[in-house]
């Protein structure tokens, strides 16, 4: 999985996810600041999920630095694949229930 010339169209579809799901944990976190005081007893859960979306935005950030010097994104690459599914099965575990009853 090297960023060259030939996966253009990959790259830019994966900057382009990458660029969207960074707005998306950025909006997350300002829909958590507005629950926090509706929902104290979810506040360990809400910063958790902060910290989460700064890891991911530190990998999006390397990401991004990878493909632009050309170089192999695989291990960057794995590493948000693993980051984000644990992120979204604990959403699911902790923010469904909380927010559908």
């Amino acid at each position: 999985r090297r960023a060259r010339g030939d996966g253009r169209p990959l790259l830019t579809h994966c900057l382009s996810f990458c660029a969207h799901l960074h707005e998306h944990h950025t909006n997350e976190d300002r829909a958590f600041a507005l629950l926090d005081p509706e929902f104290p007893e979810l506040a360990t859960v809400f910063e958790r999920f902060r910290r989460e979306h700064r890891v991911v935005a530190e990998i999006l950030s390397a990401l991004n630095g990878i493909i632009a010097a050309g170089g192999d994104i695989t291990a960057e690459f794995d590493r948000l694949t693993k980051e984000l599914d644990e992120h979204f099965a604990a959403e699911e575990s902790y923010l469904v229930p909380a927010l559908t009853s």
